[in-house]
């Protein structure tokens, strides 16, 4: 199940990557948590700069 719809599993949200499962961009960068950890290749707990 991907209950914020970010792409990325609540199971690897909270046991994987560490971010919140209810929120699709834990570190409220702009991109979605599982863009940030599947497409992009950054870490979606560290905000990115663009």
């Amino acid at each position: 199940m991907d209950t914020d719809f970010d792409g990325a599993w609540d199971f690897e949200e909270v046991y994987d990557l560490g971010t919140d499962p209810l929120d699709p961009d834990t570190d409220g960068d702009g991109l979605f948590d599982g863009e940030e950890a599947y497409e992009y290749f950054t870490n979606p707990l560290i905000p990115n700069r663009w």
